[in-house]
């Protein structure tokens, strides 16, 4: 019996809603392969996704946003907040008004399935508020920020370098902008991609694709250079090794 109701709390109804009859049996096509979830209904337009929703009170609904009946965002007064919404669309410029709504998760077309594949894998194993903070972060995630000065979503692949500031860390994105956050190096260490990130230095982590340069310094320690930062970083005597495995001289 136990094992009955476990198997039922980790099975999950989704509801697919988009005005593309393409992009949905894409979408479904995407989600056989997850067999905790069970598509229980499709709607091309905001009136048969608000009929949809309220008979089979699913547990997810994939919601495209810009569709010729309206907005996905129209839709949102009829969901229940339990219900976890997971916007579908070609453009990424919906991201900050997606967080304001309070959507789980924003996913960009062509919807890769390693990408959908975490998505899912997070609803399953989402227990509190503060497990979103702790999962493993992908290269072309968009991820929420609380920064010091306004909540935004960043690209992962744009955060060029970040160094410990206390109980904070700023980190550099590519356009040189900073944004102070109040997470600990050792906690972005374990999320964000090794195959990208690395630490350098006690203080600091940097992203190799924006290496230009690495420079010998004194007792075998290096100064690497970072695309657009007139300053270079130094790398402890620690970590140097790590990062010349990485850039062969």
């Amino acid at each position: 019996m136990a094992a009955k109701e476990k198997q039922a709390k980790e099975q999950l109804r989704a509801v697919i809603v988009d005005d593309e009859p393409w992009a949905r049996k894409v979408l479904r096509h995407l989600l056989a392969a997850h067999q905790q979830v069970t598509v229980v209904g499709e709607a091309g337009t905001i009136v048969s996704a608000a009929e949809i929703i309220v008979k089979e009170r699913p547990d997810i609904v994939f919601l495209d946003i810009a569709m010729p009946s309206g907005s996905g965002f129209d839709l949102l007064p009829n969901i229940d907040p339990e219900i976890k919404i997971v916007f579908t669309t070609a453009f990424d410029s919906y991201a900050i008004r997606a967080f304001e709504v309070n959507a789980f998760d924003y996913l960009v077309k062509p919807i890769r399935p390693e990408r959908l594949d975490l998505t899912i894998q997070r609803i399953l194993a989402e227990t509190a508020p503060g497990d979103n903070d702790s999962k493993k972060l992908e290269y072309d995630d968009m991820i929420f920020l609380r920064g010091s000065d306004r909540p935004r979503f960043v690209r992962v692949d744009t955060m060029k370098c970040i160094t410990a500031d206390g109980d904070y860390s700023e980190l550099v994105l590519a356009d040189n902008k900073k944004i102070l956050v109040l997470k600990s190096l050792k906690k972005w260490e374990s999320q964000l991609p090794e195959k990208h990130f690395i630490r350098i230095h006690r203080g600091t982590i940097i992203n190799i694709d924006y290496v230009e340069q690495l420079k010998a310094w004194f007792q075998s320690s290096f100064k690497v250079y970072l695309k657009d930062m007139p300053e270079p970083l130094e790398i402890s005597r620690r970590y140097s090794a790590r990062l010349r495995e990485r850039f062969p001289q």
